[in-house]
C-alpha cells in the first residue's frame, strides 16, 4: 500500500515566513536597544549618586568640598573621592605630596573604577592612548565625568572659578580646598557639582580631554564649564574639550549639590546653565527639569 505523501511548504510559504520573521526582528531590535539604553542611563544616574554620597562624605570628614585638582599636575577630585567609593586600598597607595608623574609605582594608574564610566559610552577596561602632558608620563585609566568648575572657559582651571569644586592646594602633607558647602549660597539643589563630560565621538581615549582621570595636568580632563557659548553638546562629533555632553540621546546627567541627579535636555538654555553652575551669584533660578 502506498504511503500518503506528506505536504511540504511551498517556496511562497517559506518566503512569507521569512518575511514575517524579518518584520518581527525589525520591530524587536529597537525595543531591545531602548531597554538597554534605559538600563545604561539608570546606571549612569547611579554612578553620579554614588559620587554625590562620596562628595558629602568627604565634606563630613574634612569640612570642605573636594577640589577639582590640588595643583598642576597633582591629584584630581577622582583621586580624593576614592576612599568613599570603596577604593580605600587604591587611595592608600597615592602620595598626596607628589605629582602624578612621581607617584609610587604601587599606585596602579590603570586601576578601573566602574563608577567613573558611563555604560552608554563605554565599559572597563578603559586606558589612555595619548601621552600625558609630560611626554614621559604614565598613561592611565579614563573616566566620563567632570566637575562643573565655572560658567566660562577662561577661569575654570583657576582659584577664581565660580563653581563649587575648583582648584585647591597642598598644605604640607594635607590637601586643602577653597570651598565649603556653606559657600554654596545659591542652594545645593540649585547648583551643579558634577556632570557627564563631552568626549568627541570616534576619539575615545585619543583626544586631549580624554586622558587619565588621576592627573591634574590638564583642566579639560577633569573639569568642564557651562554658560554663555558653552551649552550642552548635542552633536557627538563636536570638537571641544570644555563642555558637558552625553551619549544618552537628547539628555545629559548632572549631580547637584544636594545629591540629586537630574537629566537636563541638550537644548537647556546656556543662561540657565550659568545660573546652575555658579554657586553664589544670588540670582533667581527659573523652573527647570
Amino acid at each position: 500500500m502506498q504511503e500518503p505523501r506528506r505536504k511540504a511548504f511551498t517556496l511562497i510559504e517559506l518566503l512569507v515566513v521569512i518575511a514575517i520573521i524579518a518584520i518581527l526582528i525589525a520591530l524587536l531590535v529597537p525595543a531591545v536597544q531602548k531597554v538597554r539604553e534605559a538600563a545604561a542611563r539608570t546606571q549612569c544616574v547611579n554612578n553620579l549618586k554614588q559620587m554625590g554620597l562620596a562628595v558629602h562624605a568627604t565634606h563630613d570628614a574634612f569640612k570642605k568640598l573636594p577640589p577639582a585638582r590640588l595643583a598642576d599636575p597633582f591629584a584630581t577630585w577622582c583621586v580624593l573621592l576614592l576612599p568613599y567609593l570603596d577604593q580605600g586600598p587604591l587611595y592608600s597607595k597615592w602620595d598626596i605630596t607628589q605629582n602624578y608623574y612621581n607617584q609610587p609605582t604601587t599606585f596602579d594608574v590603570n586601576a578601573q573604577v566602574p563608577v567613573y564610566l558611563c555604560p552608554t559610552r563605554r565599559s572597563a577596561p578603559q586606558l589612555g592612548q595619548l601621552a600625558e602632558d609630560n611626554a614621559a608620563g604614565r598613561k592611565g585609566a579614563l573616566g566620563d565625568y567632570a566637575v562643573a568648575a565655572s560658567d566660562n572657559n577662561t577661569d575654570y582651571g583657576t582659584a577664581t572659578a565660580r563653581g563649587s569644586m575648583i582648584l585647591g592646594f597642598i598644605n604640607g602633607t594635607q590637601w586643602e580646598s577653597r570651598v565649603k558647602i556653606a559657600h554654596v549660597t545659591d542652594g545645593l539643589s540649585n547648583t551643579i557639582f558634577i556632570g557627564e563630560k563631552h568626549i568627541r565621538f570616534g576619539f575615545i581615549a585619543n583626544i586631549a580631554g580624554d586622558r587619565t582621570l588621576w592627573n591634574g595636568d590638564s583642566v579639560d580632563v577633569f573639569s568642564r564649564a557651562a554658560g554663555p557659548g558653552l551649552g550642552i553638546v548635542a552633536k557627538l562629533d563636536t570638537a571641544t574639550n570644555q563642555r558637558f555632553g552625553s551619549y544618552h540621546p537628547g539628555f545629559c546627567n548632572f549631580l547637584f549639590g544636594d545629591g540629586t541627579v537630574r537629566s537636563l535636555p541638550v537644548d537647556t538654555p546656556e543662561a540657565l546653565l550659568s545660573l546652575l553652575v555658579v554657586k553664589d551669584d544670588g540670582m533667581p533660578i527659573p523652573a527647570f527639569n
